[in-house]
C-alpha cells in the first residue's frame, strides 16, 4: 500500500525521463516481492511496455519498517529545496545547448520569463507630487557598454513584481509611490529601473535636504545584464526627466 499519489501527467514526465536517460532508479521491494518504492516508475514503465526492471531487495526489514520507509521515501525528497536563482541560471544554460526542458518537470511558468509590454503613465507613481525639490542620486557601474537594442520605456506593476522577486537580491518591492521603467533588449524583457520614496540619510545630507524630500533609486532588478547597469541608468534617468520635469534630478553615475 502506498499512500503518495502519482497523478497521469507525472507518470507521462516520468516515463518520458526514462525513455531520455534510461531507468537509473531501481525499484525496491521485500523478500516477498512486495513493492516498497517505486510506485510510480512502475507505472511509467507500463506505459512503455517495459516488462522487466531492475530491483534491490531490502531484506530483513519489519511491517512497521516497510510502512515507514514508504513515507519516509517520499517525504524527504519534499523537504529539500531550491536556489531558484541557480536553477534558472542552469535551466538556462540547457535552453542554450537545445536541451528539451520539458523533461525537467518544472511547469512552464517556472521556467518562462514573460515578456512584459510597457505599460502607461496610469501605471505609474506621481513622485513630482512629493516635492519639487526631489533628487536622485545613482551610483551604478564605472563605464558604459553601449549594448544594442537596448530599450527602456515604462513598466506595469506586474513587471516591477515579478523582476524584484526574481532578479533583486532583496526579493522585496520598494515603498510606493514608484516611478517604473521596464528594460527590454530586442524586445525581451529583462527587467526593471525602480524609482521611488525613501533614501538614506548618507543621500540627502550632501544636498542639505530633509529625508522626505529626497528621491531614491532603490531597485535594479535585472536577469543575468549586470554589465549593463550604467547605460540601463541613464536611459531610465532620461525618461524620468521626460516624464516628471518638475523634479530636479542630480545623477552620481561612479
Amino acid at each position: 500500500m502506498n499512500s503518495r499519489t502519482h497523478s497521469d501527467e507525472q507518470v507521462n514526465q516520468i516515463a518520458s525521463s526514462i525513455k531520455e536517460f534510461g531507468f537509473t532508479n531501481p525499484i525496491l521491494i521485500d523478500e516477498d516481492g512486495g513493492v516498497i518504492a517505486g510506485h510510480g516508475r512502475i507505472e511509467a514503465a507500463k506505459k512503455l511496455s517495459i516488462n522487466e526492471l531492475p530491483c534491490i531487495i531490502l531484506d530483513g526489514l519489519t511491517d512497521a519498517q516497510k510502512k515507514a520507509y514508504v513515507i519516509t521515501d517520499n517525504q524527504l525528497a519534499l523537504n529539500a529545496g531550491w536556489n531558484e536563482e541557480l536553477l534558472k541560471l542552469e535551466i538556462e544554460s540547457l535552453k542554450e545547448l537545445d536541451f528539451d526542458i520539458d523533461l525537467l518537470g518544472f511547469d512552464e511558468d517556472f521556467i518562462t520569463t514573460p515578456n512584459f509590454e510597457e505599460a502607461s503613465e496610469l501605471d505609474q507613481g506621481s513622485l513630482h507630487e512629493l516635492s519639487p525639490n526631489w533628487i536622485s542620486c545613482l551610483i551604478a557601474g564605472k563605464s558604459l557598454t553601449h549594448v544594442k537594442n537596448l530599450k527602456v520605456g515604462l513598466a506595469s506593476h506586474k513587471a516591477v513584481e515579478y523582476a524584484c522577486k526574481n532578479w533583486h537580491y532583496s526579493k522585496t518591492l520598494p515603498v510606493p509611490p514608484l516611478y517604473k521603467v521596464g528594460v527590454w533588449e530586442s524586445e525581451v524583457f529583462i527587467g526593471v529601473v525602480v524609482f521611488s520614496r525613501g533614501a538614506s540619510s548618507n543621500l540627502h545630507a550632501p544636498y542639505n535636504l530633509k529625508k522626505t524630500q529626497v528621491c531614491e533609486l532603490t531597485r535594479v532588478a535585472l536577469n543575468k545584464h549586470s554589465s549593463y547597469v550604467s547605460e540601463i541608468l541613464a536611459k531610465a534617468v532620461k525618461l524620468l526627466k521626460e516624464s516628471s520635469p518638475k523634479l530636479k534630478i542630480s545623477c552620481l553615475i561612479r
